[in-house]
């Protein structure tokens, strides 16, 4: 069975998406801070290219994503994930808080046609959008772990039939504050379905269902 390490390698085959336009803002992000889940790790904006972030960048998604631990990145970024809420019934159990910062990312896609992810700069300045499909990935005791919202499944561009789905989970939303500013809202008391994706999306095992609230920004 494949195995994987982090964001980076775990899709199961080659990418099938494509993308209508393909223009896009990079900018800082701003991770919110919340008890009940996600925050990040207290310093300044997270800056593309800056502290083991690899991308902070809005086009056909919004992402701040970091790459693998290096020893030549003194300082690297973290965000920090609270897993000690599960859903009554949903599956899954309490595992703590946890914190990362090495190949993983939070993903947001508005919405797809076809094979087409749809450009985020295509949202009216202004107006408020149901995104598909928000992810939070990290590592749980060394497996690669995504915290999934929104009904489209991680995994829907890769070739491979994907295990990954976002069934039970909250929907957030993608606000366009301005010209070159995006947020992404999951509002307190939405929930996330958790999944184990050491083996690749392909072959994902389904942990359950746990209360989150994810705030981020990217842009100016």
């Amino acid at each position: 069975m494949p195995t994987c390490s982090g964001a980076g390698d775990c899709a199961a085959g080659p990418l099938v998406c494509t993308a209508e336009d393909g223009t896009a803002t990079v900018a800082p992000t701003i991770i919110a801070d919340f008890a009940g889940g996600v925050s990040s790790d207290g310093r300044s904006p997270y800056i593309q290219g800056t502290d083991g972030v690899t991308y902070s960048v809005v086009v056909t998604v919004a992402t701040v994503s970091f790459g693998k631990s290096s020893k030549s990145v003194k300082h690297p970024r973290t965000y920090s994930v609270n897993l000690n809420n599960p859903v009554p019934g949903g599956g899954g159990v309490p595992l703590g808080t946890i914190t990362d910062g090495s190949d993983i990312n939070i993903e947001t896609q508005w919405y797809r046609v076809g094979d087409a992810r749809q450009n985020l700069h295509d949202i009216p300045v202004g107006q408020t959008v149901t995104a598909a499909q928000i992810d939070v990935t990290f590592h749980i005791n060394g497996r690669f772990h995504i915290l999934q919202m929104g009904p489209q499944p991680y995994g829907h561009c890769h070739s491979a039939a994907t295990a990954v789905f976002g069934s039970g989970t909250s929907s957030g939303t993608i606000y366009r504050a301005s010209a070159t500013k995006w947020v992404i809202d999951v509002p307190d008391g939405s929930v996330g379905r958790l999944f184990d994706l050491y083996n690749t999306d392909q072959f994902a095992v389904d942990k359950g269902l746990y209360y989150t609230r994810l705030h981020y920004e990217i842009g100016n």
